[in-house]
């Protein structure tokens, strides 16, 4: 039995919602990686793991700008296709505009920031806490 068109457009939102704020969310922690690795004594940072993490950045920089300013390139007329996000070809991905995102690279992403994350947390726990009664 095949799915109706209007459920497979109606999931299809629905998930396109939730990469959006994925890609938003992600963009926020990498601004947090560059404020912690401005700060002088600040927290540590694996070089490798920092190496990792940085290497998507400018995709996901060039997605996230392609789907906040999409409206202006409509509005212009330029001729960049898809307009909104889509899957690629493969389904293996997704793309916007000229730009292409694999959920393999995005999951490797979220992953990496986990790992520095729980580096950060296990660093935090084990700084004595003043308690000042």
């Amino acid at each position: 039995m095949k799915c109706p068109v209007h459920v497979i457009t109606l999931y299809t939102f629905g998930i396109i919602d939730h990469l959006e704020n994925c890609i938003n969310a992600i963009r926020r922690l990498f601004k947090l990686l560059d404020s912690v690795k401005s700060k002088r004594g600040g927290l540590s940072i694996d070089r490798n793991l920092r190496k990792r993490i940085e290497s998507h950045k400018t995709e996901i920089i060039d997605i996230r700008v392609a789907i906040e300013h999409i409206d202006e390139k409509i509005r212009e007329g330029v001729g960049t296709k898809p307009v909104m996000i889509a899957l690629t070809d493969d389904d293996e991905g997704i793309q916007i505009t000229k730009y292409n995102l694999k959920f393999e690279d995005l999951a490797r992403l979220i992953g990496y920031f986990h790992k520095l994350a729980l580096q950060w947390l296990d660093y935090y726990c084990k700084i004595p806490m003043n308690k000042e009664d």
